[in-house]
Order: C-alpha cells, then structure tokens, then sequence
C-alpha cells in the first residue's frame, strides 16, 4: 500500500485549528507543517429541513472534538469523556482545516433543459500522520457530516443547559436525559422554544460567526421549526432516507428525493443485491502470472432484475461503472510459509497482472488468489495456482 511522505508539507497561515475548550476557530499562522495534505472534494446537498450544506457544516463538528473532548483542572470548560475519547486521535493529529474553494461543474448533469447541479466543496485537511499509509491517514479526520451546524449547535446548548447529556455515561453521572431529539416529548418542547428563540436573535455559535451571518442563521431556524412542525422531531440529517413515523412497533423511513442528492438513483444495488467476480483462467507470463477474469453485471426491468455473468473485457467496461473490482493474492512457499502478498494489477484488457518475477527466490510455490466487487468478500472465488521460480530464470 502507498504509504505518507517522509517529508513535511507546509500548513497555509489561513488555515484553521479549533481551541481546545472554547472550540474558536484559530488560525494556525507561519511556521506550521504537517506529515500529509489531503485535498477533500465533499458532495453537498440539502438537508432533510431544505437547508443546503456549507463550509460551517464541515467546521462544526471538528469544533465539537475540540470544545467538548478537551478537559481542563478547574472544569470550566464543557467536557464529555465519550467525546473526548471517540475524537481523540482527530485532536492529535489535525494540523489545519482550509477551504479551496467550490466546484460546482465536474459532477453537474443536464437532461435537456434541466440542469442537476452537484456542488463540491474542495476542503484541505493537514494531518500530523507519522507511518501510516494514505488511507488510514485520510480516515483520521475526513471532513463531512450527516447533520447540519444548526442541529448540532441546538443539542450542544441543550447539553449546556443541563437538559439533557451527549452521552449514556454522562446522563448517568448527572442524573440527566440522554439527549433524544425524537422520542422525549419534554425535551423537544423545550427544544422548540429555543429554536424560537435562536431565530428572533439569528444565533450563531461563536466559532462560526465569521462563516455563517444572522440572517442566513435565522433561514436555517425557521426551517428547523417547520421540519418539527411537520414531523414532530429534531433529528435533522443528511442522505437518502427521513424518520417520518416512529413507535414501539414499527418505524417508518420516507425516502427524501433532492436532485443535487450525489448518489442517485442504483447507488445503493451493490448492497441491496452484491454482486461476485470470479477468475475463469490462469497464465504465465514474463512478469509472473496474469488471471483472466469473469464479473456479475445487473441488468433491471422495473422492479425485476437479473444477473450476468460475462468476461471481463476492458478495465474501462461498462460492467464496472461506480464498481470497484480488487484482487488479492498471497504466496506461500514449500513449506506452507506466506512468502509474498499483494495486490494484482488491473491491466487495459481487464485482467490482473500479479508481479512476482524479483520478488521470489528460486522455488515451487502456492499462489492463492480471490477477487472481490465493491468489497464483497462473502463466498470469493478463490483460487490456488502452481508457480516455479526457476533457478536462472
């Protein structure tokens, strides 16, 4: 796997840090550097209120890991331990949060004269990741949220008030409610009172006051009062589905239709019916071995479907559009020892090169190999093939 740079990357003056306890934006200034630069392109689209994702919606909950898992000796700051403990490596290894700006074309489509336009917003992340490689260092603190600043600044000041607790262990401790923005009727009544009121002052959090103004603030509390008025709950979210109805019996999930939404219609077919690939055949080659290859392609007829498999002919195939297809393979010497693993190689006419030549010494080996698509590893294809390395090759 690629792994981080050895050298530093220098952080921009203008990016930002939160401040442990208060969670104000700071900006990092010169002289700051960090291991990795990750270039986020963050798909943005409504939120089940209407409201449209913004940068203070990225922001936000870097500065929740910030305001709420820092402790200080007096107390004076607010504290929640399983925060503290969920964000602590995100604490320890950001270095900077930058906006790049929007791309609002790449991902835009046109039927016609109808446009569905897919923003991005491009957000620089400087990470302090020492050894790991790239993907674990771009999962430490991906920037992107499934609720809006607004819903999460509401809980936040119902916790403060003492309202309610972030976490079961808290709630505990202070002999409160564990926060629920659905099912605790007191609560919400309290709730809605305050979103009054936050829309009368156009509140905005501290830390957020140079990114969102007081009338963008109050568009997004009145369009929290009217989500409450029409589904009797605060759990505002983003993605595909909304709570709609809920009981001891049953819940029921509506599904939430928004064009500019960047998983549309068949996102979700590789989980509802996965599909498998399979190795249909094997040889030699100057480099090591190259598999040939056989994938499971979904053809649909209103709510029928069917599956199809069918060779493999071109990386570029339309069997796999949004599919990611990956091969796996490990070396195992005469005396049952793994001598090599990897991954194979995509190649143009679709089948996968694995590179063994120089990696092996002269020998009779085991090459054990399976392939899967979009992650599904439930009954792989796994194949065992016979391999010499030749003494002078």
């Amino acid at each position: 796997a690629p792994r981080a740079p050895r050298a530093t990357v220098a952080v921009p003056a203008d990016a930002v840090l939160p401040e442990p306890g208060s969670g104000r934006l700071r900006e990092v200034g010169s002289g700051t550097r960090a291991r990795v630069r990750l270039t986020y392109g963050a798909f943005v689209s409504a939120f089940h209120d209407g409201t449209r994702t913004s940068f203070a919606d990225v922001l936000y909950p870097y500065v929740i890991a910030y305001r709420w898992g820092a402790s200080d000796a007096e107390g004076a700051t607010p504290y929640d331990p399983e925060i503290d403990r969920a964000t602590a490596l995100v604490r320890e290894r950001l270095a900077g949060i930058r906006f790049a700006g929007v791309d609002a074309t790449s991902k835009s489509i046109r039927f016609g004269e109808l446009a569905f336009v897919r923003e991005m917003l491009l957000v620089e992340i400087y990470v302090a990741a020492s050894g790991e490689d790239l993907g674990k260092a771009a999962a430490i603190a991906p920037p992107w949220s499934s609720i809006p600043w607004h819903v999460i600044a509401l809980m936040e000041e119902a916790v403060a008030r003492g309202w309610a607790a972030f976490s079961q262990g808290e709630a505990a401790r202070l002999g409160v409610p564990w926060l629920d923005l659905v099912r605790a009727d007191a609560l919400k009544a309290r709730l809605e009172s305050l979103v009054e009121e936050f829309e009368r002052r156009g509140y905005v959090p501290e830390p957020l006051k140079d990114h969102v103004n007081a009338e963008e603030a109050r568009a997004r509390w009145r369009a929290l009062t009217a989500f409450y008025e029409e589904y009797g709950h605060f759990l505002v979210t983003g993605g595909p589905y909304l709570l709609k109805e809920w009981s001891e019996q049953a819940t029921v999930l509506q599904v939430f239709r928004d064009p500019s939404y960047p998983l549309g219609v068949g996102s979700y077919d590789s989980y509802a019916i996965p599909r498998r690939a399979y190795i249909s055949g094997v040889e030699t080659q100057e480099t090591g071995l190259k598999l040939f290859v056989e994938v499971e392609r979904l053809e649909k007829f209103m709510r029928s479907f069917k599956i199809i498999r069918e060779p493999l002919r071109s990386s570029k195939s339309d069997s796999l559009a949004r599919q990611t297809l990956e091969c796996r393979f490990v070396v195992v010497d005469a005396d049952g020892r793994v001598a090599l693993a990897g991954r194979g190689r995509l190649e143009a006419d679709g089948g996968f090169a694995l590179d063994l030549i120089g990696r092996l010494a002269p020998g009779r080996y085991g090459v054990v190999a399976a392939l899967s698509l979009n992650g599904n590893t439930m009954n792989a294809d796994v194949r065992r093939f016979a391999y010499t390395v030749p003494a002078n090759p």
